[in-house]
């Protein structure tokens, strides 16, 4: 269709602006744009000339159908550095959290410092650190807990984003259609990355996209390590 082509443009415009203008300014166009693409197709497939209830969509940006589904069989164990009764053992297994659980979860990490990372699979900043986040995981993860919560999304699109990226650590998912669990935290966007310690104090935390060198110095602080010295101190 092409007001879906139109629909796309706009979309990429957004993408621009989204490190340069604030987010409770980019949101809403993005979050209109996305259901107007719902209509459209809900329009175009099934006849339907109404929007779907606000909520009952979290696709990504391409507007691409049955998202839901998803191939399991890549699935692979999550390298947890502990045990936990809510900690998923599945990479794929994306349990839904409210902010309560997901606060329990936390406080069940037995004095293990952790990771955690808010992402989307529509969102390109979460995707361009993705793999920076993998290679940490696979370096610290026998003793850092690296937990990623799944936003504004569907599980189906999650599960691929994690096959993609080769992720090796668990996420849960939010069913909330304001990322709740985020927002209860008092971040507005994503990605967002909180480091603890291994009492489960927040010492770091970085919203927007992470670079190696702030993921490295977030890891640092959460195991209480030093920081290097300066080359030639």
């Amino acid at each position: 269709m092409q007001e879906l082509a139109h629909l796309r443009d706009l979309q990429a415009i957004l993408e621009r602006f989204r490190g340069s203008q604030p987010h409770s300014l980019v949101a809403p166009a993005h979050t209109a744009i996305r259901d107007l693409g719902v209509y459209l197709k809900y329009r175009g497939r099934r006849g339907e000339h109404r929007l779907p209830r606000y909520g009952s969509y979290h696709g990504s940006d391409d507007l691409r159908p049955n998202l839901e589904s998803s191939d399991r069989t890549d699935a692979d164990p999550a390298s947890n550095a502990t045990t936990a009764l809510l900690l998923p053992t599945d990479t794929l297994a994306f349990p839904d959290l409210d902010p309560g659980k997901f606060d329990q979860l936390l406080s069940q990490l037995n004095g293990t410092p952790a990771v955690v990372n808010f992402w989307g699979s529509w969102c390109t900043p979460c995707r361009e650190e993705a793999p920076l986040l993998a290679a940490a995981a696979k370096k610290h993860g026998d003793r850092v807990q690296f937990i990623g919560v799944d936003i504004l999304d569907t599980k189906g699109a999650g599960r691929r984003y994690v096959i993609q990226f080769h992720l090796p650590y668990l996420s849960v998912f939010d069913p909330s259609p304001n990322g709740d669990v985020r927002s209860r935290l008092g971040y507005l966007g994503q990605p967002d990355t909180v480091f603890h310690n291994a009492q489960g104090v927040k010492v770091s935390d970085w919203e927007g996209g992470i670079s190696a060198s702030r993921l490295d110095q977030g890891i640092r602080a959460a195991l209480g390590a030093p920081e290097p010295s300066p080359s030639g101190i």
